[in-house]
């Protein structure tokens, strides 16, 4: 078999893997750890091979957005697959004990302070959200989480890009800095994904459900 042939060959293959991962992917619809587990994995293998190229994706956000997976899910899923199963081998029953949302809470810490991570993983599974959160940012030089002032009145929408709640007011798409007036409801996740990436980057990727957002308030 002459080069071209072998390359053709090896294409196909990347483009019929790539494209066996997207149907794996529709078919976890849960969102408990171990199918999140499960989707990090799929979704690392993805990613380390650039298989999104192969499907005519010039970018890993433009897969994912076209596919409808979050990024903030997207990210801690492999995030959590990559540091606590691949890297430190963690049983997966005790991740599922602990929760996505404190094993996302302590993955910080844990790069952190890779030394530490069976005294965090205990920690995990026996503290309190807001205690583990607050232990986390002390270890991080932070200081303890504020009081809920920023928090929107309860009835109010949640977060516009992912429905997840609390929220808080968001100033867009002028920053509170610059004099901005106008708020949208985002979780603290989003809320910080929106100022790392600018007003720009931030719409691009979540036009749809910010125009969404937009479209009812003009009903209204």
């Amino acid at each position: 078999m002459d080069g071209g042939g072998e390359e053709m060959n090896v294409t196909t293959a990347r483009a019929d893997l790539a494209y066996q991962l997207v149907e794996d992917l529709k078919e976890l619809n849960k969102t408990d750890v171990a199918t999140n587990l499960i989707r990090g994995s799929k979704l690392l293998t993805m990613k380390r091979g650039e298989l999104h190229r192969s499907l005519g994706y010039d970018t890993w956000y433009e897969f994912l957005a076209d596919n409808n997976i979050a990024r903030k899910k997207a990210k801690t899923a492999t995030q959590i697959t990559e540091v606590f199963c691949e890297k430190y081998k963690i049983n997966t029953e005790i991740l599922m004990d602990i929760g996505e949302d404190k094993l996302d809470d302590i993955l910080p810490t844990i790069k952190k302070e890779p030394n530490k991570v069976n005294e965090w993983i205990d920690k995990a599974m026996t503290w309190s959200r807001k205690d583990l959160i607050n232990e986390t940012r002390r270890a991080r030089g932070k200081p303890s989480m504020p009081q809920e002032k920023n928090l929107l009145d309860p009835g109010s929408p949640p977060c516009c890009v992912c429905g997840n709640l609390p929220t808080e007011k968001a100033h867009w798409p002028v920053t509170k800095k610059m004099g901005g007036k106008f708020t949208i409801p985002l979780c603290g996740e989003c809320h910080r994904e929106y100022h790392q990436h600018g007003d720009v980057s931030f719409y691009d990727h979540y036009k749809r459900r910010i125009g969404a957002y937009l479209d009812g308030l003009g009903g209204q």
